[in-house]
């Protein structure tokens, strides 16, 4: 092997070594982009769901309420009934 046939050997494998390494790169620009989406989307989900649970504490809180005055009502009933009688 010659001085020329080395060179042209490193030259060679310099270029396919670049040209993976820039496929590679590409690779993993497009493998981040859309993890970033799948985030995106995670965290919308995530967002949703709180909101829902929001509702429903509220609704629960709320029915909870009703419930309780319902029972003030009963007893303020079974007060005025025993007083009667």
């Amino acid at each position: 092997m010659n001085l020329e046939s080395i060179q042209i050997i490193l030259i060679t494998a310099l270029v396919i070594g670049t040209v993976l390494m820039t496929v590679i790169g590409i690779q993993l620009i497009l493998i981040l982009r859309e993890t970033r989406q799948m985030v995106t989307r995670a965290n919308n989900v995530a967002a949703g769901a709180q909101k829902i649970s929001l509702f429903l504490e509220r609704s629960t809180n709320s029915v909870q309420g009703f419930l309780e005055g319902m029972g003030v009502v009963g007893k303020l009933v079974q007060t005025f009934t025993k007083k009667k009688t």
